[in-house]
C-alpha cells in the first residue's frame, strides 16, 4: 500500500497493471454539491457548491481504492467534459488531455464514516475503523480540481489470483 500511497504517476495505470483485465471503475454518484470552507480554499473558488464525482476502483471483485473528485464551476465551465466522465478512469481523460499539473500529496488516516467517504463506502463489504486516504490538487490550463483516494485494506492483495 505504501507504494501506491506515494506513486506519483497514475493511480488508474498502477491498478490496471496490477489487476490486468479484472480492473474496473464503478461511478457510484454524480453532482453538485455545497462546497466546505476548505474544498473553497484549496481550489481558490467562492462558490457554494461544486461538481463532485464518486466512483470505486475495484480488482475483480475486490473493491480496492475509492475516489472522490471535486470541481469548481469556474473549472467545469472551460472543461465540461469533466462532467461527462461516466465510468471513463479521471486519470485516463487527464493524460489523454495533458497540460495538467498535480500538486503535492497530502496523506492522512481517515475514519471510514468520515462524509468524504460515506457515500462510497455505503456498499462496501469492508468497513475499517480507519482508512488511509490521500489528497491532492491537479491544475489544469481552466483551472484546478480537488481529488480525494481512499485506499482499502484488501489494495496489497490485488493482482493476486
Amino acid at each position: 500500500m505504501r507504494r501506491l500511497l506515494a506513486d506519483r504517476g497514475s493511480l488508474t495505470a498502477s491498478l490496471r497493471s496490477a489487476c490486468g483485465s479484472e480492473f474496473g471503475l464503478d461511478l457510484i454518484s454524480e453532482g453538485l454539491e455545497p462546497s466546505s470552507p476548505e474544498d473553497r480554499s484549496l481550489l481558490g473558488t467562492e462558490s457554494p457548491v461544486l461538481h463532485v464525482r464518486r466512483v470505486n476502483m475495484r480488482c475483480g471483485p475486490r473493491l480496492c481504492v475509492c475516489a472522490v473528485t471535486r470541481v469548481p464551476p469556474e473549472t467545469l465551465a472551460a472543461e465540461p467534459w469533466l462532467e461527462t466522465l461516466g465510468s471513463t478512469p479521471l486519470g485516463d481523460a487527464l493524460e489523454a488531455r495533458g497540460g495538467m499539473r498535480r500538486l503535492d500529496f497530502e496523506f492522512a488516516r481517515a475514519e471510514s464514516t468520515q462524509p468524504t467517504f460515506a457515500d462510497v463506502l455505503a456498499d462496501a463489504d469492508i468497513r475499517p475503523s480507519a482508512i488511509w486516504a490521500r489528497r491532492s490538487v491537479f491544475t489544469l490550463d481552466a483551472g484546478p480540481l480537488l481529488v480525494y483516494e481512499l485506499f482499502l485494506p484488501g489494495i496489497d492483495r490485488c493482482g493476486s489470483h
